[in-house]
């Protein structure tokens, strides 16, 4: 499982930090490339949830096929 967290603390545009289901930070991913950084998860199966900066929303999106 992925988590990405969005920041925007000013930043023009704002990121995402990414974290593996440990909590281990594993790279920081522009706005502009969130959607190919996805597609790319799903297309590899990796489950993720995206943290928005409520911080209450949250959205899992399975990876793999759901039979």
């Amino acid at each position: 499982m992925i988590k990405l967290y969005e920041v925007d603390w000013g930043a023009e545009p704002f990121y995402w930090d990414v974290y593996d289901s440990q909590d281990n930070f594993l790279r920081v991913v522009e706005a502009d490339e969130l959607d190919d950084y996805l597609d790319t998860l799903r297309s590899d199966g990796v489950d993720f949830v995206l943290y928005t900066q409520d911080w209450y929303e949250y959205n899992l999106a399975l990876g793999g096929a759901v039979s």
